[in-house]
């Protein structure tokens, strides 16, 4: 199975300017070509929680996705929230690599704020590790999954500018299909 590296949490750009965050990264700031209808998007099962925001597996046009929305109850949205949601989808707009979660898009002209990538079904690294004890990997295959790793990671530090991601853990690397014990 392959390692995706969730790029929820990407850095706050040093040379953007408040009125032009996503211009700093290459983009016009109209980022409303990724806009998906919120009529198309059903949510299904809640799959994570972070301190602003729940994923959940979703459907979009008969396709499984993953799906981030604001958590209003812990966030208000003002023009610092705002903008941080803008260059958020101007910098996933542009990564495209095998090992990092495909952005599919967002809705953003009605409450919640949500972003649409490419969902996992093989779940996180650290469900892996702490609570599937029937399943060993072999070295080949935790080789491959730090291979994978090191690949999303070298493509974000090389991309202009630098993208840093703040925050790389076993919860935030996620794998394509489920693994299975011995050679998946």
């Amino acid at each position: 199975s392959r390692v995706l590296l969730a790029a929820w949490q990407l850095p706050q750009r040093q040379l953007a300017t408040p009125a032009q965050p996503a211009a700093a990264w290459g983009m016009a700031d109209d980022v409303s070509t990724w806009e998906v209808d919120p009529n198309d998007l059903e949510l299904l099962d809640l799959i994570g929680t972070g301190c602003t925001a729940e994923v959940y597996r979703g459907m979009l046009n008969g396709r499984e996705v993953a799906v981030k929305q604001m958590d209003w109850d812990k966030t208000v949205l003002g023009m610092k929230e705002a903008l941080a949601f803008d260059r958020e989808v101007a910098i996933m707009s542009r990564i495209c690599h095998e090992h990092l979660v495909r952005f599919i898009g967002m809705t953003s002209l009605q409450r919640p704020c949500r972003i649409v990538t490419e969902f996992c079904s093989g779940g996180c690294c650290f469900e892996l590790l702490h609570n599937c004890e029937d399943i060993e990997l072999e070295w080949s295959q935790q080789g491959k999954m730090c291979l994978d790793v090191a690949l999303a990671m070298d493509y974000l530090h090389k991309f202009n500018p630098m993208i840093i991601h703040r925050d790389l853990k076993s919860l935030n690397l996620l794998l394509a299909r489920p693994v299975l014990s011995g050679g998946d």
